[in-house]
């Protein structure tokens, strides 16, 4: 998580100058494809596994992704 950048996303490069929106699509992808190998889904391009979801789950689901993210910067620190 290094190469994060507090709020904004993340880097390219670990010296570069700010994040970037292909390095943060990156970074996403291979959480979202971790998370799911972890879990013994199917991997991230075959997603034939994924059943519709209620607008709560999906909050439930924003709300665990901001906490992690909170604690991955505090650990930074």
């Amino acid at each position: 998580m290094s190469f994060y950048t507090i709020g904004n996303g993340f880097k390219h490069t670990y010296d570069g100058d700010g994040s970037n929106q292909m390095a943060t699509e990156q970074c996403f992808y291979s959480l979202v494809s971790l998370k799911r190998f972890m879990n013994g889904d199917n991997s991230l391009y075959d997603m034939s596994d994924v059943r519709n979801i209620s607008q709560n789950e999906i909050n439930v689901i924003k709300n665990s992704l901001q906490f992690v993210m909170m604690n991955l910067i505090l650990l930074r620190k």
